[in-house]
């Protein structure tokens, strides 16, 4: 990810696979990276991402629409 190193932020969602790809090349790459939650704060979807779910937090923000505890949306 050359803009991650760049100094750009990254501002995705936090689903498997693609959409962690950059968050994680943010954190490696030492830029700030903010995950858009499709859920409230309080959940983490999907739970494979928790530890990456801290690390943004540790290194930039997460975000939502959602109440705290709302649950994601179908």
């Amino acid at each position: 990810m050359k803009r991650a190193s760049e100094r750009f932020s990254i501002i995705n969602g936090l689903a498997i696979g693609i959409d962690a790809l950059p968050h994680n090349a943010a954190i490696s790459a030492g830029a700030d990276t903010i995950a858009v939650f499709g859920c409230g704060l309080g959940h983490t979807y999907p739970p494979e991402n928790i530890k990456l779910k801290q690390q943004i937090v540790e290194q930039g923000a997460i975000v939502s629409e959602s109440l705290i505890y709302e649950a994601r949306r179908e």
